[in-house]
């Protein structure tokens, strides 16, 4: 698992249980996965996700809003639903719904969005060149 995934998986799983991530990622190590699967084995209660929904039902929203695959967001190669390529983009975003959701922390640093002008030729580029 590459380590983006790898820090994802464990502050979701950090919490369902409601502990420290910091705590957990010791225990861990190197395969939050494991932790995960001897966890559910053991029958380990977790606690309840604010507003009812799991952590895989708000990862599927944020995958919903930044077009990406709603399993592994494009990081993992054996993915069953991408196969690893549906990162961020790779499908149409829900425009409304990323809007919503990112502008608060844009506003925070002071950072603003606007849409890409009218005639092309004074866009630039679309902002996602480096």
């Amino acid at each position: 698992m590459i380590p983006a995934a790898q820090r994802m998986v464990t502050e979701l799983l950090a919490r369902q249980l409601g502990i420290d991530v910091g705590e957990l990622d010791t225990a861990v190590g190197d395969d939050p996965m494991a932790a995960f699967v001897a966890l559910s084995i053991a029958g380990q209660p977790r606690a309840a996700a604010p507003g009812g929904d799991s952590a895989g039902e708000r990862l599927a929203r944020v995958a919903v809003m930044v077009g990406a695959c709603s399993l592994c967001l494009g990081e993992e190669p054996a993915c069953l639903e991408c196969g690893g390529v549906g990162r961020p983009g790779s499908r149409a975003p829900d425009r409304e719904a990323l809007l919503r959701w990112i502008r608060p922390s844009l506003r925070r640093v002071d950072l603003c969005l606007s849409v890409l002008r009218e005639r092309p030729e004074n866009n630039h580029g679309r902002g996602d060149e480096r």
